[in-house]
């Protein structure tokens, strides 16, 4: 029996098309994955150079480059961030190109000084703005570097509590208009608990303030934050930690040339007529003769072992003589001495003291009701000079 062999011959198109056809229904089933574009990039920029050398000696040029691993971005708020000491008269200015940042200097140097450059959070890269927090840079004009530092702490006068925002600056003059109309010689930021230090400081004799810089002018205006130390300070090997107290001048509640102040009294009355009101002897007051406090009701319970008067914000006890007349409505404080400074601060303190303050360079006065406020406000009274 013969056997018949058919060969059936495929085109080479038609291979083409099966094979096309068996590749689409296998990738069909695969999943679609994009490729991975590895771990988030967490990392500030790294400083890789710097011209001229950082801690410079004899340094006389007018530009200070600085190379960084990454592309930088452009600081909104550079000046706000940069702090120079000592600090400028005329602002150096910055450009920025991809992984440089090019520094130029427009006052003169003084000789023999030591420059100190802290670029707080200015720096930070593009893509995620990761920040270089505190990138510093120290050169001297002179053969030798300043050494001498001082360190110290701000505590809010009323709260005891951390303000983080707030500057400490040295100024040279121990005049009263120099923190208005002076810019500081150095300059430092507080750190998260409220502790400063200053760096890089020559010997002498300084006057140390801190204020809320909002504006950006590092000068006091009023009506912000403020501390100051009550005497100069001598910078120097060893020198003692500071401790500032800082106040916030408030703005007066009522319209009428008397003030009234309020605090808390009878319970069981309405939350208005609670309050014990009561008013000072006058607008202006210069403490050269008798401060009187007047309340509208007779005062229940008064100690006058905790009626305290004591020196500026140290705290430091003076005698003092109080007198309340017969229907326990006037409250006397007699003539102690002249002032040079005044300020009032009433503070009605959730625990029931109700303390009248007078900071600055001269009194502070407090006294301790023996009745709960029931209240927690501030009020502030400027007293002048007769």
């Amino acid at each position: 029996m013969n056997r018949r062999i058919f060969i059936k011959v495929i085109s080479p198109f038609s291979l083409l098309i099966f094979l096309i056809t068996k590749i689409v229904v296998l990738t069909g089933c695969a999943n679609m994955i994009p490729p991975s574009g590895g771990d988030r990039d967490s990392l500030p920029p790294l400083l890789l150079k710097v011209s001229p050398p950082d801690s410079s000696k004899a340094f006389s040029t007018r530009t200070i480059t600085f190379t960084f691993d990454e592309y930088i971005d452009q600081p909104q708020d550079f000046y706000k961030e940069l702090l120079v000491s000592p600090n400028y008269s005329t602002p150096p200015t910055y450009d920025i190109k991809l992984r440089t940042l090019k520094i130029t200097i427009k006052d003169t140097l003084e000789p023999n000084t030591t420059y100190y450059y802290n670029f707080g959070g200015a720096i930070k890269d593009v893509n995620e703005g990761n920040v270089l927090h505190n990138l510093s840079y120290i050169f001297t004009t002179g053969n030798t570097f300043d050494t001498l530092q001082l360190s110290g702490k701000v505590i809010m006068a009323e709260t005891g509590g951390i303000d983080s925002t707030l500057i400490v600056m040295l100024h040279r003059s121990g005049a009263d208009s120099a923190v208005a109309k002076e810019n500081p010689r150095y300059i430092t930021r507080l750190d998260g608990k409220g502790n400063f230090r200053f760096q890089y400081l020559p010997a002498g004799t300084f006057y140390l303030y801190a204020l809320k810089d909002e504006g950006g002018s590092k000068r006091y205006f009023g009506k912000s934050l403020f501390a100051f130390a009550d005497s100069a300070i001598e910078i120097k090997p060893g020198a003692v930690p500071v401790t500032l107290y800082a106040f916030e001048e408030k703005k007066e509640q009522q319209s009428s040339s008397i003030p009234n102040f309020t605090g808390g009294n009878r319970p069981g009355a309405k939350s208005d007529e609670r309050r014990l009101r009561f008013t000072s002897s006058g607008n202006m007051q210069d403490l050269l003769g008798d401060y009187n406090l007047n309340f509208d009701r007779p005062l229940r319970n008064l100690d006058t072992t905790k009626l305290q008067v004591s020196t500026d914000s140290t705290f430091n006890p003076v005698s003092s003589s109080w007198e309340i007349d017969s229907l326990k409505k006037r409250l006397t404080l007699k003539k102690i001495v002249r002032l040079s400074k005044r300020q009032s601060r009433i503070d009605h303190s959730r625990n029931g003291l109700e303390i009248l303050t007078i900071l600055s360079l001269g009194l502070c006065l407090s006294l301790f009701s023996g009745s709960p406020t029931g209240s927690n406000s501030t009020t502030t009274l400027m007293y002048g000079q007769s």
